[in-house]
C-alpha cells in the first residue's frame, strides 16, 4: 500500500515537473515570437523613416529647382469691369461687357485701312488696330489701382515683380521687360517701385 502511494506521488511529481517544463518552453516560445515581432516592427519603422526622409529630400530638391516666378499666358489676360480681356481679342465682342469707356479716341491706322482706337476704363487703356475690318486688341496699359493677374500693379516693388515673373528679363534702372512668344510685358520703375505697366504683342 505504501509502495502504491509512493508510486502515485512519484507520478504526480513527474507530471508537475513535465507541465512546468512545457509551460516554460511555451513561455519561451511566446517570448521569442514577441521578440521576433518587435524586431520586424523596428525594421519596418526604420525603413518607413528612411523612405519618408528620402521623399522629403526629393520634395526639397524639386522645390529648389523651380524658378522663383514664371511668366505665363494667363498673365496676359486682364479683368476689366468683370470681362476677361487679352491681346488679339475682337474689341466688338468685349464692348457690351466693358460698357461705356471713360474716353475714346480714333486715328487713321498706320497698319492699313481703318482706324486705330484707344479706349480708357479707369486706370486701364486698351489700344486696337484694324485687321480685315475687325478691331483687334494690340496693347493694354495700367496706370491706376488695377493689377495684373499675379497681383502686380502700380506701387509694387522690383522684388515683388521678380517673385511673380522671375528674373529672366531685360532690366535696367528704369524698366523691366519680359517676353513670352510674341507677347511683351513692360514695367516702368520709379526708383524701386512700379509706376507704369503695359502688355503688347507684335
Amino acid at each position: 500500500m505504501k509502495r502504491k502511494k509512493l508510486q502515485a506521488l512519484v507520478c504526480v511529481a513527474i507530471l508537475v515537473v513535465g507541465l512546468t517544463a512545457c509551460g516554460k518552453q511555451d513561455a519561451g516560445s511566446g517570448s521569442q515570437d514577441k521578440v521576433g515581432q518587435t524586431v520586424e516592427q523596428t525594421a519596418e519603422q526604420q525603413n518607413e523613416a528612411v523612405q519618408s526622409e528620402a521623399v522629403k529630400e526629393t520634395v526639397v530638391e524639386t522645390q529648389a529647382a523651380l524658378p522663383a516666378g514664371t511668366l505665363t499666358e494667363e498673365d496676359f489676360v486682364i479683368a476689366i469691369n468683370g470681362a476677361a480681356v487679352k491681346l488679339g481679342d475682337d474689341m466688338s465682342t468685349l464692348e457690351p461687357s466693358l460698357g461705356e469707356p471713360d474716353s475714346y479716341e480714333t486715328a487713321k491706322s498706320c497698319m492699313g485701312a481703318g482706324e486705330d482706337k484707344v479706349y480708357e476704363y479707369g486706370g486701364i487703356t486698351i489700344y486696337t488696330y484694324p485687321i480685315d475690318g475687325v478691331d483687334i486688341v494690340s496693347a493694354i496699359e495700367f496706370a491706376g489701382e488695377e493689377t495684373l493677374p499675379a497681383g502686380i500693379g502700380v506701387g509694387s516693388t522690383r522684388d515683388e515683380v521678380i517673385a511673380a515673373y522671375g528674373s529672366d528679363c531685360e532690366e535696367d534702372e528704369y524698366s523691366m521687360t519680359y517676353e513670352l512668344g510674341d507677347k511683351t510685358l513692360g514695367i516702368e520703375l520709379d526708383g524701386d517701385s512700379v509706376s507704369f505697366i503695359e502688355i503688347y504683342g507684335e
